[in-house]
């Protein structure tokens, strides 16, 4: 295969969905195997691989070797998801790994965009129905984010979840209204936000009023930016570069995308 090449549909690893064949094992524990598969992919190629009927925790025996594995390889996003639709008894699983991280662009784009991609990738049915039975922008959006075992695995590999999940119990919670927004009391200080009494240190502050974000996913920030690029209009410079810059960031999982 061409070291240009950019997809890999890979072989599935078991037999039968309910049964781990005696090869298995040297398969996801083989780094050779992962090593070469990259090689094969050009720099932002994506492996897709069939792993077998979804895994309960009890026998995910070697998915962790594989996933660090398939890191050493170069891979810099791996991430699965569950297809009910195979016709077996229980969904299966499937993994996604991404030598570019940048590629989750394409894997996390909103159910509009999906909808928009097949429109313009599939061909017409004589009778106007869907190309497609099973594939929508809406499943596409259930396939974003992992199950509950991806996690577990994930959390398993050493380094990572060090800090917990969710939100820390022991840590305290103070209202909004213990802080102010005002001119700092130093010369040529600027604007801040100052709190008004002693808080204890590594507490948070509005909990219950910050954890819904706005997201804006990769594609909406390069509309974006292209708008600055045609428009010479001052709202866009305030939104995308005051607003986006100076009180957003971004995140890895969503590549570009900014938190605010």
């Amino acid at each position: 295969m061409s070291s240009a090449a950019n997809c890999i549909f890979g072989f599935p690893f078991r037999s039968d969905p309910s049964s781990v064949v005696e090869f298995s094992d040297l398969l996801y524990k083989n780094q050779d195997l992962m090593d070469t598969l990259s090689n094969a992919l050009g720099k932002d190629g994506i492996l897709i691989v069939q792993i077998g009927e979804a895994d309960v925790l009890t026998d995910s025996f070697s998915l962790d070797q594989f996933y660090q594995g398939l890191a050493k390889a170069g891979f810099e996003s791996i991430t699965g998801y569950y297809e009910a639709h195979g016709g077996f008894q229980s969904p299966w699983s499937f993994l996604v790994a991404m030598k570019d991280v940048s590629s989750r662009a394409i894997w996390i784009r909103s159910e509009a965009d999906v909808n928009v991609a097949i429109h313009d990738r599939t061909l017409r049915t004589l009778t106007g129905d869907a190309p497609l039975r099973y594939f929508d922008g809406a499943t596409m959006m259930s396939y974003q984010l992992p199950s509950r075992i991806e996690e577990e695995l994930w959390c398993r590999q050493p380094g990572h979840c060090e800090g917990g999940h969710g939100f820390d119990p022991e840590r305290r919670n103070y209202p909004v209204d213990s802080v102010e927004a005002r001119p700092s009391d130093v010369a040529k200080g600027g604007r801040g936000v100052f709190a008004k009494k002693n808080l204890e240190a590594g507490s948070v502050i509005g909990l219950e009023e910050t954890v819904n974000g706005m997201f804006l996913p990769p594609n909406t920030f390069e509309l974006l930016h292209e708008s600055l690029k045609a428009f010479d209009y001052d709202y866009f410079d305030t939104f995308a570069i005051g607003y986006l810059d100076g009180y957003g960031w971004s995140n890895s999982f969503y590549v570009s995308l900014m938190l605010v």
